[in-house]
């Protein structure tokens, strides 16, 4: 698969704190000595479960200040709760900029090693983390069980590379907010090294779950690839589109999906590539395209989408938009409000299905002429 950086392209919690002054003083002594900063514990209205302890980056030299480079300090703070066997890197309120030019990682952060860990915010509205140097991405996830959750993530404002990267499993990302540049997916989880359509194999178990993103990308804003037994909840996304890449056993529930200020024609609100199998999207709205089920290139002719459900999608246009069908076996596409958006069928080789109390303008038949089409129509 991709770097972190080379993302690929294809159409498509706590303790109170109250310790004690001969305890803090004990702490200062020991970091004049030289010794790491003690995990820490810091206030909080919605604690976090965690077994292991809390390291605030602030102990570790980071400054929310909006200027000064927090590369090394996040990177002490991951290392010391990896050490201990994981735990919470908790980041304060504040602007944390990362400007390092060379980190030997795609990524400003990266939580990797062995243990998982908690990378937590003090809210969305009130921790920034931005990448200031352009293409360069700012946070990679490579330890399974890993927790991203209320912080914002910016590779926008200086048109920084992907603002998450995820290749590991059981992974949660939870009350965030993602700004994505131009140049990169804003969220890209790569599935395992070496993972190919044609080969496919999968990370499992990923969640999504309370995410606004907003993103500048031409291709693929939201990039879920090669992933198995996951799930995305409760997003509202302003940009390009949301990519279900060879995907399997994955819901997609309520999902929110409105074309960014990009003029760039990707504008498809999902785009579900095949081979994918037992995928289920639901109340999923887009004031663009309806999505793309079951569409690839030239050359993937014979990859074919299974078991595919679509309940509850709602276009807002009034017209002039289309969801498009391609190869797909078994699709419900079901309780659905079109409008006057029409449902164009771009089969090369097969669509069969069901298509079930649907509001919708026409059905109009493209693709290849040779393509067996067989959807029901029920009123």
């Amino acid at each position: 698969m991709a770097s972190f950086d080379a993302a690929l392209r294809r159409p498509h919690r706590r303790a109170t704190l109250g310790i004690a002054v001969v305890a803090a003083l004990s702490s200062s002594l020991a970091v004049a000595c030289g010794s790491p900063p003690p995990a820490t514990s810091r206030p909080s209205a919605n604690p976090t479960a965690s077994s292991g302890g809390m390291y605030s980056v602030t102990s570790y030299g980071a400054r929310g200040d909006g200027q000064s480079d927090n590369t090394t300090a996040f990177g002490d703070a991951i290392q010391a709760a990896e050490a201990a066997g994981g735990g919470v890197v908790y980041v304060p309120a504040g602007k944390y900029l990362f400007n390092a030019s060379k980190t030997g990682t795609g990524g400003s952060i990266v939580i990797d090693g062995t243990a998982p860990i908690t990378l937590e915010g003090a809210g969305r509205d009130q921790t920034r983390l931005i990448e200031g140097k352009a293409n360069k991405g700012l946070l990679g996830v490579h330890i399974d069980h890993s927790i991203v959750e209320d912080l914002t993530l910016d590779t926008q404002t200086f048109s920084g590379g992907a603002a998450l990267f995820v290749q590991a499993n059981d992974t949660s990302l939870l009350n965030t907010t993602i700004l994505g540049g131009p140049n990169h997916f804003a969220i890209y989880y790569a599935g395992p090294k070496g993972a190919k359509p044609l080969a496919p194999s999968y990370n499992t178990g990923n969640v999504v779950n309370n995410l606004i993103l907003n993103e500048l990308d031409c291709n693929d804003g939201f990039s879920w690839s090669f992933q198995q037994n996951s799930s995305i909840t409760n997003v509202a996304h302003t940009g390009s589109r949301l990519a279900l890449y060879v995907d399997q056993s994955t819901t997609v529930t309520d999902y929110r999906y409105t074309p960014g200020a990009q003029q760039c024609g990707a504008r498809n609100g999902f785009w579900l590539t095949p081979p994918a199998d037992n995928i289920t999207i639901t109340n999923f709205t887009s004031s663009g395209e309806g999505g793309k089920v079951g569409i690839i290139g030239a050359k993937g002719v014979g990859k074919v989408a299974k078991n595919v459900t679509v309940r509850g999608l709602t276009m807002t246009a009034s017209s002039g938009y289309t969801l498009t069908i391609g190869d797909v076996s078994n699709l419900l596409l079901t309780d659905s409000n079109l409008g006057h958006n029409n449902i164009v069928i771009d089969a090369q080789a097969i669509a069969e299905g069901t298509v079930s109390h649907c509001t919708y303008g026409q059905m109009v038949r493209s693709g290849a002429p040779s393509a067996q089409v067989h959807l029901a129509v029920v009123s």
